[in-house]
């Protein structure tokens, strides 16, 4: 799962895709969640295929916690935040 919006960053360059790549759970206080960009999913894929890094931004998100939680769930949070309104799951 990702999400899909296109983002300008501070040096001009877009990314369009956006997925989760690290949750990290803090002994039920919160959760850590690490959001990274790419241009395209193709750079996704690219990565996952020579494990070399093709993301270009990175951002954290520290969200209560709640042992019910689903990546869909995180997801979810995202898409309310103003920096991923109106994008698209893909």
């Amino acid at each position: 799962m990702a999400l899909l919006k296109p983002i300008e960053l501070p040096n001009g360059l877009i990314v369009n895709y956006h997925r989760i790549a690290n949750a990290t759970v803090v002994s039920n206080r919160s959760v850590i969640l690490e959001v990274v960009g790419y241009t395209s999913e193709r750079k996704r894929k690219e990565e996952k295929e020579s494990s070399e890094d093709k993301s270009f931004d990175t951002h954290y998100y520290c969200i209560e916690y709640n042992k019910s939680d689903t990546f869909e769930d995180y997801y979810n949070y995202l898409k309310g935040l103003e920096r991923y309104k109106l994008s698209i799951n893909i």
